[in-house]
């Protein structure tokens, strides 16, 4: 599922910068397999850093900072492949894209999403009760249990 649409990429860029990037044979359309395919990438990159930590694809409504990180990401891609040119205000934007995608995975950033604890357990903010250990022979003898009490009187 892609975050990003044609019309996004308008919205923020406006529809001249969408047509530098996108507009591949020149003749004043866009190319929609183009925005498509960078817009497919993006998203792939986005839920394989964010795929640890919360249920991807994301679910409407979207986070605006992954709606922000999406376009960015989706310029860098359209620039690189079309032939445009990365510029150095994009590049950088891809990297700060990228820098922040790490920060939301490890913790660090929350995008306020109910997400996972990392090992895909639902990380919702509620107390957790965690299953009792099973025994086995290298586990230390018990203190407390239904037949022994340790010292306890019975």
């Amino acid at each position: 599922m892609a975050y990003v649409t044609t019309q996004d990429l308008i919205d923020r860029l406006g529809a001249d910068e969408v047509h530098v990037l996108a507009d591949r044979d020149r003749d004043g359309e866009l190319d929609d397999a183009a925005i498509e395919d960078a817009a497919a990438d993006a998203a792939a990159e986005i839920d394989a850093y964010l795929g640890a930590r919360y249920p991807v694809p994301l679910a409407d409504p979207l986070p605006r900072v992954i709606a922000r990180i999406a376009i960015d990401i989706t310029v860098y891609r359209l620039a690189d492949i079309g032939g445009v040119g990365g510029t150095d205000a994009r590049r950088q934007r891809y990297e700060d894209a990228i820098s922040l995608l790490k920060r939301i995975a490890s913790g660090e950033v929350s995008l306020g999403v109910g997400g996972t604890d990392g090992n895909g357990a639902a990380d919702d903010g509620t107390p957790e009760i965690v299953g009792a250990q099973i025994l086995d022979d290298h586990s230390p003898e018990r203190l407390f249990g239904r037949r022994k009490q340790s010292g306890w009187p019975v």
